[in-house]
């Protein structure tokens, strides 16, 4: 992502497909937004080109065709005769895609664009996940993880011969010459052995399972490769969080009673990013930041987001 704030309105570039869940989180309700886009026009067969300013109601991330939906009424708009105030739009936001967003950023909004800015172009490395029956390909980014392949392994079978053929589609699967394998048994040393002579294999690592849950074991063996990354900050958060679960639980409020604490008593708000969608939520992100409130945006595709994304919002209170 490129970004450039002005006066009273920042311009926004979409550079990777990973600028979109930034975006997702940054923009909401009552935001206001101008970009280039395509419009019907009554009595014209065509769609024409105009130039559409408006007030956003919903925000919508549509993972699986990496796009971020942008819902408003039309404030203002050129050609003038194209444009009908007060209409519905919707800004489909892709990569490439240029807009302006009129707004004053809170603190957290001006981490997320400074993050956006120097990690969301980076694929850090493949995690494959390994044993003699199950196989995952996962590209580790940034905010999260993404499943690119998955299957069975055909155990009784598994000669030299079939282990060799299944070793080159793994390898033509790989997105990144970085990789991280990890699993139970000795299949992930030999799939580290094969690949390594066109791979920078960065760690083989043991784990219960070839499984998603297993990751929870990988990540915080690691911790040195994602370290500038914040992923590692989403492990971090969750270590305050569990201790003060375990411990002080009393200091812990979930969901609609974090309203009671939210003017002066907090110190820490975490949210899931799809609570963002949701105009009170931002209102009430606004309110606590104002008393100094730290406030962290989890990714719902973080391994650490599960507690997260039960409860939408959790807050630590400051007595």
């Amino acid at each position: 992502m490129y970004f450039k704030i002005d006066k009273d309105r920042t311009y926004i570039r979409i550079d990777t497909a990973n600028d979109l869940w930034y975006i997702w989180n940054l923009i909401g309700p009552g935001d206001v937004v101008e970009s280039t886009s395509l419009r019907s026009v009554e009595g014209m067969d065509q769609k024409k080109p105009v130039r559409i300013k408006l007030e956003v109601e919903r925000v919508k991330y549509m993972k699986d065709i990496h796009s971020v939906r942008l819902t408003g009424k039309i404030i203002d708009g050129s050609p003038s005769e194209y444009v009908q105030l007060g209409r519905y739009h919707s800004f489909d936001i892709r990569k490439d895609s240029e807009l302006y967003v009129y707004k004053d950023w809170s603190e957290y909004e001006r981490e997320l664009l400074n993050d956006a800015l120097k990690n969301s172009r980076e694929l850090i490395a493949n995690v494959v996940l390994i044993d003699e029956r199950n196989l995952k390909i996962l590209n580790l980014y940034p905010i999260g993880m993404e499943i690119i392949l998955e299957r069975d392994l055909p155990y009784s079978k598994m000669s030299e011969e079939n282990r060799d053929r299944i070793y080159s589609e793994i390898a033509k699967s790989l997105t990144s010459k970085k990789i991280i394998i990890a699993g139970p048994g000795f299949e992930k040393e030999k799939l580290a052995n094969y690949l390594k002579s066109d791979h920078d294999i960065l760690a083989v690592l043991g784990v219960s399972y070839a499984e998603i849950s297993s990751l929870k074991e990988l990540f915080p063996q690691i911790r040195d490769i994602i370290a500038k990354y914040r992923i590692q900050q989403d492990l971090e958060i969750v270590g305050i969080l569990n201790q003060y679960i375990a411990k002080y639980s009393e200091m812990v409020v979930f969901g609609e009673d974090i309203k009671n604490y939210a003017e002066g008593n907090l110190e820490l708000v975490c949210v899931i990013d799809d609570a963002l969608e949701s105009k009170e939520i931002r209102d009430l992100l606004k309110i606590v930041e104002k008393y100094g409130t730290k406030i962290y945006i989890f990714s719902s595709e973080s391994p650490y987001a599960e507690t997260i994304k039960m409860l939408k919002t959790v807050g630590i209170r400051r007595y």
